[in-house]
């Protein structure tokens, strides 16, 4: 896979170059959109702790996914943070699970 898409309150906000993935962690090169709303999103994220937000998904922010070319989206995800350029999340993947991330986490 060489890139995934994301997506922030419907919108897309950019791309994930190389994405990683390791015990339902994600993380990769992250290249923004040229949007106003892509900017809030790395200004919000780039405060993030991943410690905290791994701990306390309340401090994060939700997520959609896809892999390349593929629309709309439809997996889900825990932003835990940006740092150095590489943005990290959090697949979230069960029934029940994505149920409490709309329900609890904000975008």
């Amino acid at each position: 896979m060489e890139y995934l898409e994301l997506y922030w309150r419907k919108e897309r906000i950019g791309s994930l170059r190389g994405p990683q993935i390791d015990m339902g962690f994600v993380e990769g090169l992250w290249e923004p959109a040229s949007t106003d709303l892509a900017r809030e999103f790395m200004a919000r994220v780039s405060q993030f702790d991943v410690r905290v937000v791994n701990s306390d998904p309340l401090q994060g922010t939700r997520i959609q996914w896809a892999e390349q070319g593929i629309v709309p989206p439809s997996s889900h995800g825990l932003v835990l943070g940006l740092d150095s350029g590489k943005l990290i999340f959090r697949m979230v993947t069960s029934p029940a699970a994505i149920a409490h991330l709309l329900a609890h986490v904000p975008e």
